[in-house]
């Protein structure tokens, strides 16, 4: 059995060749197999669990996740679990092995928040690095406040996306905060709500705004499970 349809999370679209070859170009040779490498490159997504899972590590090898905990790349791995056999999962770190102001930094973005007021509204898994399943980067919600988009959820069966949650869909895709900023109402900043964004061109930055207010370049993160 395969996981298909997009398995390594390259959001809504699939990846074209370019894409690929710059990302994985960046990536420490002996992370990735040359097998799944190659699928890659000829835009197959028939990759196994065992296989996105290795690229998910690779990325964050890559962005130095282990080195910044002072953690062996083996040891990082041993933490995360293999996915499940269905599409667009998507590995989130917790902030308890790695903290929201270090993730920040290694995607190169800056992290306005002080973690006392920030926490997590919504239950997660309780392993220090879990996968999500069916997520969406709030285009679907555009222009509507982070409290309404919460009940829209509620009705869907839908989760709110959290904060570690957030720079996974980053790190992911990093092209996603360049179209809207991603709210991420699963987590809270004392009563308002953390936001990722993007801003005059400058590098991504966490950091928050109302409930309950609306723009029409902001939408709400949410995942299915």
């Amino acid at each position: 059995m395969t996981n298909k349809s997009h398995a390594v999370g390259w959001g809504s679209d699939s990846p074209a060749p370019a894409q690929i070859k710059e990302f994985f170009a960046q990536i420490e040779s002996g992370r990735i197999t040359k097998a799944v490498l190659q699928k890659l490159l000829r835009g197959q997504t028939d990759l196994t669990p065992e296989e996105v899972r290795a690229i998910w590590l690779a990325r964050f090898f890559k962005l130095g996740y282990p080195k910044a905990i002072g953690m062996s790349y083996e040891k990082f791995v041993k933490l995360a679990p293999i996915p499940e056999n269905r599409p667009g999962a998507l590995m989130v770190v917790k902030n308890e092995l790695v903290s929201v102001d270090i993730q920040m930094k290694l995607i190169g973005g800056t992290d306005y928040l002080d973690l006392a007021c920030l926490r997590n509204v919504v239950e997660t898994p309780k392993t220090l690095i879990y996968w999500r399943y069916g997520v969406e980067d709030g285009k679907k919600v555009l222009n509507r406040p982070p409290d309404a988009c919460v009940e829209i959820f509620k009705k869907e069966n839908r989760i709110p996306a959290v904060v570690e949650e957030g720079i996974a869909i980053y790190v992911q895709n990093p092209r996603a905060l360049k179209d809207h900023s991603v709210n991420l109402p699963g987590s809270r900043y004392n009563s308002d709500v953390p936001c990722l964004e993007l801003s005059l061109g400058l590098p991504p930055r966490l950091c928050y705004g109302s409930s309950g207010s609306a723009f029409p370049r902001s939408g709400s993160a949410s995942c299915k499970s």
